[in-house]
């Protein structure tokens, strides 16, 4: 009965208290129930809306009060957000993130130095062209020898993230045949490329199957080309030209000058080094 409800309840503690149930989804029994001040037990309503306000949870009244914000601003912030509102009125130091000490921070020593390396490819593709361009030979290398050997093969391992790039790679334009001087300029580069791969590998001569470059050696010479993307800009070593392992290893060759970009504002995108994606767990773990 009422009367032995109230009884197992015991005495109101004032006038402005109320009898609240403890879990809303069960019914009103003494094991639960509890008397509670009238201004609180409106806080408990299935509709309430809560916030957080330095890691203390409260009604979205009680955090306009702490916060000294008008209520109908944080209502409006809740309806955007359609998610609980956190609020610190001091300001709280930065939550560390995830592997942090193992992260690897970008430095200028994970750029590879100007000069003159011999090269293994360590794979070859040709790209099709698209809207009238023409194709493009795609060339994954690393460095042979020396005391920056594997330099590509380390720089990869060493990525973490789920978007590993090679980035030991350039392009060389395929020849369209089209008799204009551009085209001529792409043979004499790309034919450049191939006479230095037959030089410096006995027996070998170019059959155009690109697919038997892989594990061939050339030389490769390397200076400094400039970027620029989204107001940012700065250098990475770009593989200048190609030349013969033999001048490499003889040091006859000219590091050239650093390309500067020729018109900043028409500069869309970084291309460092015409990296390449590749996915975890790809054979050999390079492009293709």
């Amino acid at each position: 009965s009422y009367e032995n409800f109230m009884e197992d309840m015991g005495p109101i503690p004032g006038d402005d208290y109320s009898i609240e149930r403890i879990d809303i989804h069960r019914d009103y029994c003494p094991e639960n129930c509890k008397w509670i001040l009238q201004k609180d037990q409106s806080k408990n309503r299935r509709n309430t809306i809560y916030a957080i306000v330095d890691d203390e949870k409260v009604c979205l009244k009680e955090a306009a009060r702490k916060l000294q914000m008008n209520y109908y601003t944080l209502y409006s912030h809740y309806r955007k957000q359609k998610t609980t509102l956190i609020f610190y009125k001091e300001e709280k130091q930065m939550r560390a993130f995830s592997n942090y000490d193992k992260t690897q921070a970008y430095s200028e020593g994970n750029r590879l130095p100007v000069g003159g390396y011999v090269l293994k490819i360590m794979n070859a593709k040709e790209e099709a062209g698209q809207n009238g361009n023409s194709g493009q030979l795609v060339i994954a290398f690393d460095v042979a020898e020396g005391d920056q050997a594997g330099f590509y093969q380390k720089n990869y391992a060493a990525q973490t993230g789920e978007d590993k790039k090679w980035k030991g790679s350039t392009r060389l334009w395929i020849p369209k045949d089209d008799g204009s001087e551009q085209d001529e300029w792409t043979k004499r580069k790309f034919k450049t490329f191939i006479v230095s791969v037959e030089d410096s590998n006995d027996g070998y001569h170019w059959d155009w199957d690109e697919t038997k470059l892989k594990g061939k050696i050339v030389g490769g010479v390397f200076n400094e080309k400039e970027w620029e993307f989204n107001g940012n800009s700065g250098f990475f070593t770009n593989l200048h030209h190609f030349t013969t392992a033999e001048k490499i290893r003889a040091n006859e060759y000219k590091i050239p000058d650093p390309t500067y970009l020729k018109n900043r504002q028409q500069a869309s995108a970084p291309i460092p080094n015409e990296f390449v994606d590749v996915k975890p767990g790809d054979p050999e773990e390079i492009p293709f």
